[in-house]
């Protein structure tokens, strides 16, 4: 009977796994570029692409600053206070006619 040592080959490929989903800045931009310039030619899709590059901008952006403001403890207590206001009803409609004067 004989037996094959499959350790060493499994070994290998949970290795490559890792190596697939632990990419560096550099190859996700490599990466990222390839799969464009799959696509460059067709405005359709480049147009799609765009569009979901510009959401998933809006909303790193939007996180940036909501960490930026959150990390202030005065701010976190303005805003905390702010949004208990709004619950109690102890607040009021603001036009933007209003806010720019």
């Amino acid at each position: 009977m004989v037996f094959f040592d499959y350790s060493e080959n499994i070994l290998k490929f949970a290795l490559e796994i890792k190596m697939f989903y632990v990419m560096t800045a550099l190859q996700l931009n490599a990466e990222l570029f390839r799969e464009l310039s799959i696509i460059a030619e067709d405005e359709s899709l480049m147009k799609k692409a765009l569009k979901a590059l510009k959401k998933l901008s809006a909303k790193k952006q939007a996180m940036d600053e909501t960490e930026y403001i959150m990390s202030s403890p005065q701010m976190a207590d303005i805003l905390r206070q702010g949004e208990e206001d709004i619950k109690n009803g102890r607040g009021r409609v603001v036009t933007l006619d209003e806010i720019w004067k």
